[in-house]
C-alpha cells in the first residue's frame, strides 16, 4: 500500500511538471508575440483549459478513481462519529443493545450445542432416542437389550456406546464418599475419544470380570479423595459396597458427557451386574436402563443413519411386540456435546430465536432511520449544493450508506464486546453446576453472526435516507433557506415506536410481578423455627444402586437404619431433637397426592409427605390437636398419619380430625388421623399460598425406604462444634454410610428461591433494555417529528407563540405515543399475568404498586426521551424557518 501511494504521487507530480513545461512554452510564445508576462500567463491558461480536470482525466487513465473516492466517501461517513457525536452515540447505543442482545444468546446457545463436553475429543455424534407413544417428546432411555441389537445391526456408525449413572457409594482408605457414577459399556471412552490421565481404558474382557470388577475415576476424586497419588492404577476401592479396582484416572476436566449430573466413577455394565449378582436386569427389554450415542461412520450421513435406525427400531418392535411396547421408532438428533435434555429443544428456540431477532432488528432499525433521516432533512440544502455544483448523485448516496456503515461498524464492536462479557456472566446463572460451560465466550462464528446482524442493520436504516436523498429535487431547496420542510408523517416509524412501548410495559410489568412475588416468598414466614436446624443427606441403602427393585430382607434393613442412625445422633452432645424426611426445601417438581374423605367421590389434592418421629419437635412445632407420629407407629402397626389444620378444616370443618380415617392415592389406602399440625410450609414458600398436608410414618410405607434421607437436627450451640461430631456418630454406626449433602435449614430456605431469582433476573436483563430502546426510539421519532415541523414552529413563534408553549405541544404529543403504548401494554400484561397467575405467590394479575411503578417509570423516560426535541423546537429561528417554501 505504502509503494502504491508512492507511485501515486510520483505519477501526480510528473503530470504536474509536465503540464507546468506545457504553460511555460505557451506564455515564451505569447510573450514572443508581444504580451506582458501577466497577460501572456493568463492567455495560456485560458487556452489550457481547467487544470484540475485535466489532471484528474489524465489520472483517470492510470489510477484506480473508484476505489479512491470510496475510501473518500467512507472516510466522510466515518466523519458522523464526530461531527454528530449525540445522533452518531445515540444509534450507535441501540444497534449494540440489540446486536449486543441477540449475540449473547446466540453465544450461549451456539456454546452449549456445538462446543464439546470437557474432556471429549471426538466429532459427529449422535444420540438415540425413543419415540413415546402418543406423545410429542421423545424418551433418551432404551432397553439393553435394544442397545445390544442396535450396535449389532447398524451399519451408519463406527461406535455406539450405552449408559446409566445413579448416585453410587465410593469406599477409600480415606473414607467413604457419595457420588454420583455411571455404568458404561467398555466402548464408551473411546466413542467419545475421551483420554486417561493415568492408566487405561476400559476393555471387553471388563464385562466379563476377567480381573475383577475393575472402575475409572476422575481426575477430580483423584485429586481430592486419593491427594494425586501416583500409584493410583491398581488401588482396591469399594463402589455401592463391592470390591473394585481403579484401572485408569480420565483426562482432567472430563464429568460425563451429559449436561448433569457430573460423574466421578465409571464402572463396566454388564461387570458391575455379574458383580451384584442381579445380571437378569440387563435382559429385560420393557426395562429402560440406558442412554445412547455414537459416532457417525465417516461415509454415512445423519438421514442415513436415522433412516436406518428407523428400520432397525420398526424390526425390533414388531420382533418384540410382545416385551416392549415403550416405542414406535428412534429419533436421531445431531450434538457433538451429546447434550440430551437440551439438543431436542434447540430447533424450536433458534427458529423462535430467528424470529424475535428480526422484529427487534426491524423496530430499531426503523428509529435509527428516523435519526439518520431527520439528519438528511436537516442537510438538505446542503445536498442541493452538493448536487448543483456536479456531484453525481450516486456519490451523495454513497457517502450516506458510508455513514450507515460508520455506525454499524461502530455498534458491532460495541456488540462484541458486550456479548463477551454478558455471555460470561449469564452462563454462571444458567448452568447446572460450577464450571460446566467455562469455555462459552464469543468465538469466529459469533463474530460473523455479529457482522451480519450488522450489515442487516446499516441496509436497513441507510435505505430511508437514501431514497430521499436521491429523490429530492435541487432547485426548490436552492431557493430556500437553510431550513425546509419535509412533508407528511411516518406512521410506520410511530407505530414501531408505540410496539416498542406497549411491549416494554409487558416486560417490566412481569418482571415487576415476578420481583414483588419472590420478595413476598422471600420474606414470608414458614411456620416453624429454622435457625439451628441442621440438615444432613446420607446415602442409606447403597446395593440398590441400578438395581430394579430391594428385597424384602434389604427394605427391612433400610428401614431399621434410619432409626439406628437417629438413635445415633440423638445422643450427641447440644443435639436437642432428631427426625428424618424425604424432602428439604428447595427440592422442585412438588407432586400432590389425592386424598378421600370417606364416602366423597371428590378428591383433595395433597403433598404427602414420610416422616419420621419427632419430626413436628425437631422443626420447634406441636400439634394443634390429637398426638405427633412416633417410634411406636412402625411397620406392622395400623397406618397413622397427621393433617395439617388447613386440611382439616376442608374435609372436616364441623368435628375433629382425630380419630378420622382418610383413603389416601389412587388405590385409596386407609390411613388414620392422629394428629393434626399448624399450618407450617414443611417445604419452604411455595406458590400454593395455603398448601395441604398429610404427614405419614415413613416406617409404615408399603414400598422401599429413601436411597437418601435427610435427617433433621436441632442443635444448641455453635455449628462448628456440632457437624463434625455428627459426622462421627453416623461413622459409629456404619462406617460405609456415606454423607451426600450437610447443610442448615436457613441456607435450604434460601434456595427454595432461586428458579424465581433466575427468571426474575432474566425478565430484569430483557426489560431494562427494552425499556431504554423504546426511549431512545420515541427520542429519534420525536427528533425526526420536530425536524419536519420546523417550519410549522417557526409560523407559531413568530405569531406570538412562547417557546414553552411550542415545547409543551412537543412533549404532548410524545406523550400521546406513551398512552397508546401503556394501554395497549396494559392489556397485554393483565392477560399474561392472568394465563400465569398460578406461578405468582401474594399479589395478583392487576397488582396496584406493580402497575403504578411501571407507568410511572415508563412516563418518566417518555419525558426524558422527548425533552431535547422539545427544547430544539422552543429555539428554532423564526427567520430562518419562515425564508423556508
Amino acid at each position: 500500500m505504502r509503494g502504491l501511494s508512492w507511485f501515486t504521487r510520483r505519477r501526480t507530480k510528473d503530470i504536474a511538471e509536465e503540464i507546468d513545461t506545457h504553460l511555460a512554452m505557451a506564455t515564451r510564445d505569447y510573450v514572443a508575440r508581444g504580451m506582458a508576462p501577466d497577460e501572456a500567463r493568463h492567455a495560456a491558461l485560458r487556452e489550457f483549459g481547467n487544470v484540475p480536470l485535466i489532471q484528474q482525466t489524465a489520472r483517470e487513465v492510470w489510477s484506480w478513481t473508484w476505489l479512491e473516492q470510496l475510501l473518500q466517501d467512507l472516510r466522510i461517513g466515518a466523519r458522523i462519529l464526530t461531527h454528530a457525536p449525540g445522533l452518531s452515540g445515540t444509534a450507535v447505543l441501540l444497534v449494540a443493545l440489540v446486536i449486543g442482545g441477540n449475540t449473547t444468546i446466540y453465544s450461549i446457545v451456539h456454546g452449549i450445542l456445538t462446543s464439546p463436553a470437557p474432556g471429549v475429543h471426538n466429532d459427529r455424534l449422535i444420540t438415540i432416542k425413543r419415540v413415546v407413544p402418543d406423545r410429542e417428546l421423545s424418551n433418551p432411555y432404551t432397553s439393553y437389550p435394544n442397545y445390544l441389537d442396535y450396535r449389532r445391526l447398524t451399519q451408519t456408525t463406527r461406535a455406539l456406546a450405552g449408559w446409566t449413572n445413579d448416585r453410587m457409594t465410593l469406599g477409600a482408605d480415606s473414607g467413604t464418599y457419595a457420588v454420583f457414577g455411571a455404568l458404561v459399556t467398555p466402548n464408551y471412552f473411546d466413542t467419545f475419544g475421551v483420554r486417561m490421565t493415568a492408566g487405561r481404558s476400559l476393555r471387553a474382557d471388563d464385562d466379563r470380570l476377567a480381573n475383577g470388577l475393575v472402575a475409572i475415576i476422575s481426575e477430580r476424586v483423584w485429586r481430592e479423595r486419593f491427594e494425586a497419588a501416583e500409584d493410583i492404577v491398581g488401588r482396591a476401592i469399594t463402589v455401592n459396597g463391592n470390591p473394585a479396582t481403579i484401572v485408569g484416572v480420565a483426562t482432567a476436566g472430563f464429568i460425563g458427557v451429559t449436561l448433569t449430573p457430573g460423574e466421578d466413577v465409571w464402572l463396566p455394565i454388564e461387570g458391575y451386574y455379574q458383580a451384584i449378582g442381579d445380571s437378569t436386569v440387563l435382559a429385560k427389554r420393557e426395562h429402560l436402563l440406558v442412554l445412547v450415542a455414537g459416532q457417525l461412520a465417516p461415509t454415512a450421513s445423519l438421514s442415513q443413519a436415522r433412516a436406518e435406525f428407523d428400520t432397525i427400531s420398526a424390526q425390533l418392535g414388531a420382533e418384540y411386540q410382545a416385551e416392549d411396547r415403550q416405542s414406535r421408532g428412534a429419533v436421531l438428533l445431531y450434538s457433538s456435546t451429546s447434550l440430551l435434555p437440551i439438543e431436542e429443544m434447540s430447533p424450536y428456540f433458534l427458529a423462535l430465536f430467528s424470529v424475535v431477532t428480526v422484529l427487534t432488528l426491524l423496530i430499531v432499525s426503523a428509529n435509527v432511520a428516523n435519526l439518520m433521516l431527520g439528519r438528511a432533512v436537516a442537510r438538505q440544502r446542503d445536498t442541493a449544493v452538493r448536487l448543483s455544483l456536479g456531484a453525481p448523485r450516486v456519490r451523495i448516496v454513497r457517502m450516506l450508506l458510508a455513514e450507515g456503515a460508520a455506525i454499524a461498524t461502530s455498534a458491532c464492536l460495541a456488540a462484541y464486546l458486550l456479548t463477551w462479557w454478558t455471555s460470561r456472566a449469564l452462563v454462571r446463572v444458567i448452568e447446572p453446576r460450577p464450571g460446566l460451560l467455562p469455555e462459552i465466550s464469543p468465538d469466529w462464528a459469533v463474530a460473523s453472526y455479529a457482522m451480519v446482524l450488522a450489515v442487516l442493520a446499516t441496509m436497513a436504516f441507510s435505505v430511508a435516507p437514501a431514497l430521499y436523498t436521491w429523490r429530492q429535487p435541487v432547485l426548490p431547496l436552492l431557493r430556500s433557506g437553510e431550513q425546509a420542510l419535509a412533508r407528511g408523517r411516518s406512521r410506520l416509524s410511530t407505530s414501531l415506536v408505540v410496539l416498542q412501548l406497549a411491549f416494554s410495559v409487558l416486560l417490566l410489568t412481569s418482571a415487576g410481578l415476578a420481583y414483588r412475588s419472590l420478595s413476598l416468598l422471600d420474606s414470608g414466614d414458614v411456620g416453624f423455627d429454622p435457625d439451628n436446624l441442621l440438615l444432613v443427606r446420607v446415602r442409606a441403602v447403597t446395593a440398590s444402586s441400578f438395581a430394579t427393585e430391594l428385597t424384602a430382607v434389604q427394605r427391612e434393613a433400610g428401614f431399621a437404619l434410619l432409626e439406628r442412625v437417629r438413635d445415633g445422633l440423638a445422643t450427641v452432645p447440644n443435639v436437642m431433637a432428631v427426625s428424618y424426611a424425604r424432602r428439604i426445601p428447595g427440592a422442585y417438581l412438588l407432586s400432590v397426592t389425592p386424598v378421600h374423605r370417606v364416602g366423597d367421590a371428590r378428591p383433595t389434592m395433597v403433598f404427602f409427605r414420610p416422616v419420621g418421629p419427632d419430626y413436628l419437635r425437631t422443626l420447634g412445632l406441636a400439634p394443634v390437636a390429637g398426638r405427633a407420629l412416633t417410634s411406636a407407629d412402625r411397620r406392622g402397626a395400623p397406618r397413622r398419619a397427621m393433617i395439617n389444620e388447613h386440611l382439616a378444616s376442608d374435609l372436616w370443618p364441623a368435628r375433629s380430625a382425630i380419630g378420622q380415617t382418610l383413603l389416601v392415592g389412587v388405590q385409596r389406602e386407609p390411613v388414620e388421623v392422629v394428629g393434626v399440625t399448624p399450618n407450617a410450609l414443611f417445604d419452604g414458600p411455595t406458590h400454593n399460598e395455603n398448601p395441604r398436608y398429610v404427614l405419614v410414618a415413613e416406617q409404615q410405607l408399603p414400598g422401599s425406604p429413601a436411597l437418601d434421607p435427610i435427617f433433621y437436627i436441632r442443635y444448641a450451640g455453635a455449628l462448628d462444634v456440632v457437624t463434625p461430631a455428627v459426622s462421627k456418630a453416623i461413622a459409629d454406626v456404619d462406617k460405609d454410610l456415606p454423607i451426600v449433602t450437610m447443610t442448615t435449614m436457613t441456607s435450604s430456605l434460601q434456595t427454595v428461591t432461586s428458579l424465581e431469582q433466575i427468571v426474575t433476573t432474566f425478565l430484569l436483563l430483557f426489560a431494562l433494555p427494552s425499556l431504554l430502546i423504546a426511549a431512545l426510539g420515541q427520542y429519534a421519532v420525536t427528533m425526526f417529528n420536530m425536524r419536519r415541523r420546523t417550519r410549522d414552529f417557526g409560523v407559531r413563534l413568530a405569531l406570538g407563540a412562547s417557546a414553552a408553549q411550542v415545547q409543551r405541544a412537543v412533549v404532548r404529543e410524545s406523550l400521546q405515543l406513551t398512552a397508546v403504548g401503556l394501554a395497549i401494554g396494559l392489556v397485554l400484561s393483565v392477560g399474561v399475568a392472568v394465563a400465569g397467575e398460578s406461578v405468582l405467590f401474594g399479589v395478583t394479575p392487576t397488582d396496584p404498586p406493580t402497575y403504578a411503578g411501571v407507568f410511572t417509570l415508563l412516563a418518566t423516560a417518555s419525558l426524558l426521551a422527548s425533552f431535547i426535541p422539545a427544547w430544539r423546537a422552543g429555539r428554532v429561528n423564526v427567520v430562518d424557518a419562515l425564508r423556508t417554501e
